[in-house]
């Protein structure tokens, strides 16, 4: 069962930090999974960090959006978005395909998929390096009674995180439609700012990066402070 592809989302009440990650971004269960991976985050020439993938539950396109730490020292923003959606793409806007007829179109399928990438100081990625490792530290395992918890709601967003900066293992998170005025959203709202980073001209990028900055510093301070017990 493909989750992404439900109508309709589990989304824990009243949560506030990342969920352990169930989805497609640690283990692609399908092709369909494995083509939505490789579409949004391919191989790149050295190191990935400060990684959000988007994917809508019903309406709209999945994105990604990350930062590469390039063999030779430098550092960019890369963004990319289905266009339009990957289900889309494979149906060619008819009835949707099944089986087998399914399945040969995924893998023939060359993904159409705009990208945007721009360069980003050293300093501002280890900002944000640093607040996706605030947050990721604190994702709430899977327990046996997490069903109890969960409400369904008539449609969402979900989002995945990952970071493997040095010394690090790989640590990933999830979040469903977090409430406005949580960390969780502004959290998101961090990962859609660096997307519009990449894609926004060279003259808006400085102001940008500055905002970014002063972002992911305080949303820092606020999940170390929850880590303290303030």
């Amino acid at each position: 069962m493909i989750y992404f592809l439900l109508p309709l989302l589990a989304a824990p009440l009243a949560v506030d930090h990342l969920q352990a990650e169930q989805g497609p971004f640690v283990y692609p269960a399908s092709l369909y999974e494995w083509k939505l991976v490789q579409a949004l985050l391919p191989p790149v020439d050295g190191r990935r960090e400060v990684v959000m993938v988007t994917v809508p539950s019903r309406i709209g396109s999945e994105e990604s959006v990350f930062i590469v730490i390039h063999r030779d020292g430098l550092t960019e923003v890369v963004a990319r978005r289905m266009n339009p959606s990957l289900s889309h793409q494979v149906d060619k806007g008819e009835r949707r395909l099944q089986g087998a007829a399914r399945d040969k179109a995924l893998f023939q399928l060359e993904p159409a998929i705009e990208t945007a990438q721009a360069s980003i100081s050293k300093a501002t990625v280890s900002l944000l390096s640093d607040l996706w490792i605030a947050a990721l530290s604190q994702v709430e395992p899977i327990r046996p009674n997490m069903a109890d918890e969960i409400v369904i709601t008539a449609d969402g967003t979900h989002y995945h995180f990952v970071n493997s900066a040095p010394g690090v293992f790989e640590l990933d998170g999830e979040v469903t439609s977090p409430e406005p005025g949580t960390r969780m959203a502004a959290l998101v709202e961090i990962g859609v700012s660096l997307a519009a980073y990449a894609r926004a001209n060279a003259a808006a990028r400085p102001a940008l990066e500055k905002s970014l900055a002063v972002a992911a510093a305080a949303l820092t301070s606020r999940l170390r402070g929850v880590q303290r017990g303030q």
